[in-house]
């Protein structure tokens, strides 16, 4: 749920330099067991306070026009989209996407959705490994938080996933 709230400052009021009107008496007089007045002044500004977002950086989204085409990075943005838990995993509610329902979700066959992934992996911005579920054996869609994410706080494990990335602030991402 967003929330809009308008953006204010404080602001400490100056009392010597205020005067009753009807009395003639400044206001620190008037108000002797106070020692500051402090008043909320508009910005003419808003906040827009949400949690369902997607934190796309600036640097790996400039690296991806690079190096993808547009139909890709337009399906990486709507897979980011799906991110949960500190391992940035691609969700379908609340399991993770197999091939099946990332191929539904995103409209493409399973070789296509194949063939992208393989390419976003081949960029860094991917990472798909197996894991059992259920007793069955199904993909895992891991999107670099580097790149892509949801929150600020993730396990240790992912710098390993994508080393590349990890000092791609300081060097600038390679082609």
């Amino acid at each position: 749920m967003k929330k809009v709230r308008k953006v204010t400052v404080k602001k400490n009021i100056d009392m010597s330099k205020y005067i009753n009107p009807d009395t003639g008496e400044l206001l620190s007089s008037e108000l002797q067991n106070v020692s500051s007045i402090q008043v909320n002044e508009e910005t003419g500004t808003f906040s827009i306070d949400s949690k369902d977002y997607v934190r796309i950086e600036t640097d790996a989204l400039n690296y991806m026009k690079r190096v993808l085409s547009n139909t890709d990075t337009a399906r990486f943005t709507e897979m980011a989209a799906l991110l949960k838990t500190a391992l940035n995993v691609v969700y379908n509610t609340n399991y993770p996407h197999t091939l099946e329902s990332l191929s539904a979700y995103l409209d493409m066959t399973k070789p296509e959705v194949t063939r992208m992934c393989n390419r976003l992996m081949l960029k860094g911005l991917l990472f798909s490994g197996n894991v059992i579920r259920n007793g069955k054996k199904e993909k895992l869609y891991i999107i670099n938080p580097f790149a892509a994410r949801k929150r600020n706080t993730f396990t240790d494990e992912l710098k390993d996933l994508f080393p590349d990335f990890v000092t791609f602030h300081d060097k600038g991402l390679k082609e």
